[in-house]
């Protein structure tokens, strides 16, 4: 469908209402609007009343075989603008073009589109503006293929990459005002003429992507720092590649450098690797001779996974030593003990002098044999002032020798053939008097516990209750008797005491009369 304006065209109608209109032929001398318009399409109609003051402009619509039109759009009518509802009667249908709609001169002579404006030529503006009643400061007219549309420049679709071919739009100062570039060409011309050498007249400027380097260095002159200041928390990152990120320190010959590599993946390690802190400092490595002073070791480990447990006190105590690494290599080996018999050509350390030695236990035994200590046994030696002989020592035989002591001998039992003592008392830890010793005399203070009693070679057969029958016996003179009184009897092989008063009885059952006790004290007198 399409909007026709064309000239002679003009139909007849009988039509009464709003409605759309059938169409009655062409008058004559005119074309029908299937001719001059064409079927479906638009176009500016009037319709006019011929015997009544009805008349009707607007934009009417044909349908598909031109014998109708839609009265689509009112601009003008004698109804106040609106539809008109005709009466009986012809109307006139014929084309037009409304006075609105028309582009005229004004006596300033210029010209007022309504809305939109087609040039199907040239269009030619001799002035610097074109100006639009409404528009967007910074956009640009851009070309969709049918019309030119205000656009912000953020708001064009993006491309990925820029081709050798892709085409920009620049503006030629010669004087050839604005004109399309290529991309290669643009390049090309910006290596060859310096345009990129005051690049420092950008205060900001930004990457949009990856800096490539092309095997060139960045330089500054004058002794100008190159700083790198990420924000916040932002870190500066060398990144891997096919290898690990790395960074190289040269020096001012650029003919030596350190490099500090990071670890590879596959050791799967993040960390944070401070830098020394304080005065001026230098890193240790692991293949340098460096001297570190006063510095806190956590676990260390000497040449093997194993850490030193020493304190700080512990390690002091070698504070002085001179020890060569030759004589401490003598003992590397480890400090595990075993069972192991020593054996004829077996090592032992020796301090030869004041210099470690190693020399075999065959050099030892025949030291020791020299000295009269040889075999199982020590024959002689000096004094032994510290330490102690423990169980399972052995057999000390003294021979003639004595063994003197201010101390305590103590232990299990003791075995001795005669005992000397060249003292005053034996006792116990609890009653050290318990036993005093005199020329010829033994004093116990306590009780005597035996067996078997010896005395002058014949064995005391009596028990200790028979025994403590003569507990308290002692001589009495003008002791008056009496029944409860008692008297020491064997009584079958036992001593007991027996009451006096049992000895009455006894005696008067024997027939022994009152008078008979008194007659045998006269006779014993």
């Amino acid at each position: 469908m399409a909007h026709v304006i064309n000239d002679r065209v003009k139909e007849t109608t009988t039509t009464t209402g709003t409605g759309a209109v059938s169409l009655g032929g062409a008058v004559t001398g005119f074309e029908t609007f299937a001719a001059g318009i064409g079927n479906s399409n638009t176009t500016y109609y009037v319709i006019a009343h011929q015997t009544e003051s009805e008349f009707e402009v607007g934009l009417g619509t044909l349908d598909g075989d031109s014998s109708d039109l839609t009265r689509t759009t009112v601009i003008s009518s004698s109804n106040s603008d609106s539809a008109v509802d005709f009466a009986a009667g012809t109307k006139d249908v014929f084309c037009t073009i409304p006075a609105s709609k028309l582009v005229f001169e004004d006596n300033n002579n210029d010209a007022t589109v309504g809305r939109n404006l087609t040039v199907t030529g040239d269009l030619t503006v001799s002035g610097d503006d074109i100006t639009m009643a409404t528009n967007t400061a910074g956009n640009i007219l851009v070309a969709d293929g049918t019309n030119f549309n205000s656009i912000a420049a953020t708001d064009l679709s993006a491309i990925s990459t820029i081709a050798s071919g892709d085409t920009l739009l620049a503006v030629d100062a010669s004087g050839g005002g604005l004109k399309k570039v290529a991309r290669s060409v643009l390049v090309a011309g910006l290596a060859t003429s310096s345009a990129l050498n005051n690049v420092s007249e950008d205060d900001t400027p930004q990457l949009g992507g990856n800096l490539d380097m092309n095997g060139s260095d960045i330089v500054t002159t004058s002794n100008a720092t190159i700083d790198l200041a990420p924000n916040g928390t932002g870190t500066v990152v060398v990144r891997g590649n096919t290898n690990s990120g790395a960074i190289v320190f040269n020096c001012e010959s650029n003919s030596h450098g350190q490099k500090v590599i990071a670890q590879p993946h596959s050791a799967s390690v993040t960390n944070v690797m401070l830098l020394p802190a304080g005065a001026d400092s230098t890193l240790v490595s692991l293949v340098s001779t460096d001297t570190l002073t006063n510095k806190t070791l956590t676990s260390p480990k000497i040449n093997e996974d194993v850490a030193v447990t020493s304190t700080a006190t512990e390690l002091n105590i070698l504070d002085g030593v001179t020890t060569t690494t030759a004589e401490i290599n003598l003992i590397d080996g480890g400090t595990s003990r075993g069972t192991t018999a020593v054996a004829t050509g077996d090592g032992i350390l020796i301090n030869d002098g004041g210099t470690m030695r190693m020399t075999n236990v065959d050099t030892v035994s025949t030291y020791f044999s020299s000295h009269n200590v040889g075999g199982g046994n020590i024959v002689t030696t000096g004094a032994l002032n510290s330490g102690s002989i423990t169980s399972g020592f052995g057999t000390i035989d003294t021979g003639s020798s004595t063994i003197t002591t201010t101390g305590l001998i103590s232990g299990g039992s003791l075995d001795i053939d005669n005992v000397l003592i060249n003292g005053t008392t034996i006792g116990h830890t609890d009653d050290t008097d318990l036993i005093t010793v005199a020329d010829g005399l033994v004093t116990v203070a306590g009780e005597i516990s035996v067996t078997t009693l010896d005395i002058g070679g014949t064995n005391v057969a009596s028990t200790a209750a028979e025994l403590n029958i003569v507990d308290g016996n002692t001589s009495a003179t003008g002791t008056t008797l009496a029944d409860a009184d008692r008297f020491v009897t064997n009584d079958n092989g036992t001593m007991v005491q027996v009451a006096l008063s049992d000895l009455k009885t006894y005696l008067s059952s024997a027939g022994f009369s009152t008078d008979d006790p008194t007659a045998l004290a006269i006779a014993l007198g």
